[in-house]
C-alpha cells in the first residue's frame, strides 16, 4: 500500500517538474520571438529613418532647382529689358544725329545765320489739288475730334500721293497726330522729319518744342535737353523758346 502510495507520489512529482520545464522551454521560445520582433521591428525604423532622409534630401534638391530656375528666368528677363533699354537708346541716338545733320546742313545752306522769321508759315489750309483738298480736310476733321489714329491713316494716304516739298502741312499734322496719339516715338521722327524738309518753315520752332516734349516723355532727358537747347539758341524770341527755359528748369 505504501509502495503504491509512494509510486503515485512520484508520478505527480515527476509530472510537475515536466510541467516546469515546459514552461521554461515555452518561456524561452515566447522570449527569443520577442526579440526577434524588437529586431526587427528596430529595423523597420532604421529604414524609415533612411526613407525619411532620403525624402528631405529630394525635397531639397527641389527647392534648389526650384531657385535656380528662378534666377535663370530673373537673368533672362534682365537681358531682355537691356536689349529693350539698348535698341531705345539706339532709336533715340539716331534721332539726335538726324537732327544735329538738319542743323549743319541748314547752317551750310544759310551761311551759319539761322532765320527768325521763317518765310513759309504753317497754315491748316489744304493745297490746291482737289483730291487732296477733300482727303486733307477729312484728315483735320479726325484731328480736331480726336480721331487720331484715323487722322493718321488719312494723311498717310495723302502724302503717299504728293511729290517732295509739297506735304508741308501734312507732314506737320502727322507729326502731331502720333503726339497727340502718345505714341511719342513717331512723333519724334515726324517732327524731325517736317524740320528736314522744310527748314525754314516757321512751324519749325513749334516742331522742334514738340520733339524735345516728346522726348522728355519717353525718359529721354538727355535728349530733350538737346532740342530745349537748339530752340532756344535758334529762335530765341519765339513763345516756344520761353516754354523751353521753363522745362529745362524742370529737368
Amino acid at each position: 500500500m505504501r509502495l503504491e502510495t509512494g509510486r503515485k507520489e512520484g508520478l505527480a512529482l515527476i509530472s510537475r517538474i515536466f510541467f516546469l520545464c515546459l514552461l521554461v522551454l515555452f518561456a524561452g521560445c515566447q522570449t527569443k520571438r520577442d526579440v526577434r520582433q524588437e529586431q526587427e521591428l528596430a529595423k523597420l525604423k532604421r529604414e524609415l529613418r533612411n526613407f525619411r532622409g532620403q525624402g528631405a534630401d529630394v525635397d531639397v534638391n527641389l527647392e534648389e532647382t526650384k531657385m535656380e530656375l528662378s534666377r535663370l528666368a530673373n537673368q533672362l528677363e534682365e537681358r531682355a529689358q537691356f536689349q529693350a533699354m539698348q535698341f531705345d537708346k539706339i532709336q533715340t541716338d539716331l534721332a539726335v544725329i538726324n537732327t544735329r545733320l538738319q542743323a549743319l546742313e541748314q547752317n551750310a545752306v544759310t551761311g551759319g545765320n539761322t532765320p527768325q522769321a521763317p518765310s513759309q508759315p504753317v497754315t491748316d489750309s489744304p493745297p490746291d489739288s482737289p483730291e487732296k483738298k477733300t482727303s486733307y480736310s477729312q484728315a483735320r476733321k479726325y484731328f480736331e475730334a480726336g480721331k487720331y489714329r484715323s487722322a493718321i491713316a488719312e494723311i498717310k494716304s495723302v502724302i503717299s500721293r504728293l511729290k517732295p516739298g509739297q506735304d508741308r502741312s501734312s507732314r506737320f499734322l502727322l507729326a502731331e497726330s502720333y503726339y497727340r496719339l502718345k505714341d511719342y516715338r513717331s512723333a519724334a521722327l515726324e517732327f524731325a522729319k517736317f524740320k528736314k524738309d522744310y527748314p525754314r518753315d516757321s512751324g519749325v520752332p513749334k516742331a522742334i518744342y514738340l520733339q524735345a516734349n516728346a522726348f522728355r516723355l519717353l525718359k529721354k532727358n538727355t535728349e530733350a535737353k538737346l532740342f530745349y537747347e537748339e530752340l532756344i539758341e535758334r529762335f530765341p524770341r519765339t513763345s516756344y523758346a520761353k516754354r523751353a527755359r521753363g522745362e529745362l528748369k524742370r529737368l
